[in-house]
């Protein structure tokens, strides 16, 4: 009895199908399993924070030999050297370093409150960034250089 005939298979996967619901829900489950993997995933993204903090004080201290010409200037420090923009502050601070140079290349050392900004004469000057110098912090007294 190895062979049966061929309405025995067909009328038993008709009972199966028509009787029992085990059968349904598997395809069931099978075909939602399908939906659901084959919908692409979808990443979230995290709101952008519009509100940004900005430093309290952008502006960093300089230390250095200042040595000023009649139309430049120069700030060297340790480790950096920078043309000086010549506005009204940068002016003011020539005025006050003047007295104390003995030749016009003398590095008279002060302090300075200020931004680096990119030099926009960087074929006539060879420095690549400028220095503007927003506030002037500490400049040496006359005599304390050896001037009368």
């Amino acid at each position: 009895m190895l062979l049966r005939p061929r309405n025995y298979w067909r009328s038993h996967w008709k009972v199966l199908w028509d009787k029992d619901l085990v059968l349904k829900k598997f395809i069931l489950f099978i075909a939602i399993i399908g939906i659901l993997v084959s919908c692409e995933e979808e990443t979230k993204q995290e709101p952008v924070n519009e509100v940004s903090e900005e430093p309290k004080d952008s502006l960093q201290v300089y230390s250095g030999g200042f040595v000023s010409g009649s139309e430049s200037a120069i700030l060297r420090g340790n480790g950096f050297v920078y043309s000086v923009k010549m506005d009204s502050t940068a002016k003011e601070l020539s005025e006050i370093v003047a007295p104390m140079k003995s030749n016009d290349f003398q590095l008279i050392p002060v302090k300075v409150k200020g931004k680096v900004i990119p030099n926009p004469k960087v074929n006539r000057e060879g420095w690549k960034e400028m220095l503007e110098i927003r506030e002037i912090m500490e400049t040496p007294e006359v005599d304390s250089l050896g001037q009368e």
